[in-house]
């Protein structure tokens, strides 16, 4: 990233550097560069502060979840949109309170067995003689196994 001015940082997000040392990538952004810029992969702005992420994810006027799509068709609209979770409102504010009863304290609590089942049910598979990357081979998998079971999915 030396030699770069202002905002701007070579940072490439599927090279080995970031994919081994992502932490260490954002630390030395915060310190750096708070509001890094990256020309690759088609450019963006890398927020690296509570602060500003925080200021970004309420301001849906100038930062939208409305263009988040994987594959533009001709006409420049997504073939894939935001999820209800990072879609900006009214489409977030309708799908989470559709959503929000089945995530109350009772309802968690429902699911308590169940979410532990799963979890050891994961650990399990896991060697323990392995250093293993415990979001890839864990967390990744957690919450669509417990969401799946809490809408009858094997």
């Amino acid at each position: 990233m030396a030699g770069l001015s202002d905002s701007e940082r070579d940072i490439d997000l599927f090279g080995d550097e970031y994919v081994q040392g992502a932490p260490e990538v954002w630390k030395r952004l915060r310190s750096e560069c708070p509001v890094a810029h990256t020309s690759r992969d088609g450019g963006g702005w890398l927020p690296t502060t509570y602060t500003d992420i925080s200021s970004i994810a309420y301001d849906t006027e100038r930062f939208s979840s409305r263009d988040v799509g994987v594959v533009a068709t001709p006409d420049g609209t997504s073939l894939l949109v935001a999820p209800p979770i990072t879609s900006d409102p009214p489409f977030h504010t309708d799908a989470r309170r559709m959503l929000l009863p089945y995530f109350s304290p009772k309802a968690v609590e429902d699911m308590r067995e169940v979410t532990r089942s799963i979890a050891i049910e994961l650990l399990d598979a896991i060697d323990p003689s392995d250093i293993v990357d415990a979001a890839e081979e864990y967390a990744r998998y957690l919450p669509v196994r417990v969401i799946g079971s809490m809408i009858g999915l094997p």
